[in-house]
């Protein structure tokens, strides 16, 4: 499983509209990209950023859960389409090498390990491809009823998305079933 980790003030329109590509501070010469990670650990650069007393810093993972709603994960499946390890990603990304640099010293510091860890597309995720969305209750992860609400509608949405692919090459839809029969 690879994650998106992610705060709760952002979650009810990730499960709306899906996973899009982060485009704050990203030049317009470079791609912008979906980061995933294969650690189950809350990953630090998700940690938000404050202003205050004309000081910018880093929330701690307490600040930032207790200040943004909550912190959410998002799981899709290792072999998602159009997922790359993060060399290639930020290779094809057009990113500068001293952005790269500065990111992987960032990302360590908070104790992270890209080379091995990060993933990144450059599409946005649909909620169909989620395989998981969990809450962290303070000990572990868990998947909430909101959350398994939504994964219902993925699921749904996932089955009347493959009703339609079915349908526009002429097989009758009354050959599929739905998930919940």
């Amino acid at each position: 499983m690879r994650y998106h980790y992610t705060v709760g003030k952002y979650v009810t329109e990730i499960l709306r509209v899906g996973i899009k590509p982060a485009t704050a501070f990203v030049p317009k010469s470079e791609r912008p990209i979906v980061w995933f990670t294969s650690s189950e650990q809350w990953e630090g650069t998700a940690n938000k950023g404050i202003v205050g007393h004309g000081v910018n810093r880093t929330l701690t993972r307490d600040e930032t859960e207790r200040m943004c709603g909550g912190l959410y994960r998002i799981g899709v499946r290792d072999d998602m389409l159009g997922l790359h390890p993060f060399q290639r990603i930020t290779n094809e990304s057009r990113q500068h090498p001293a952005v790269t640099d500065s990111l992987v010293s960032i990302a360590i510091e908070a104790g992270s390990n890209p080379d091995r860890d990060w993933f990144g597309t450059f599409h946005t995720v649909d909620p169909v491809e989620f395989a998981a969305v969990e809450r962290w209750d303070g000990t572990n992860w868990q998947e909430t009823r909101e959350e398994r609400k939504a994964a219902g509608a993925m699921a749904g949405l996932a089955w009347r998305k493959r009703r339609w692919q079915v349908n526009t090459v002429g097989v009758k839809t009354t050959e599929l079933t739905s998930p919940t029969q």
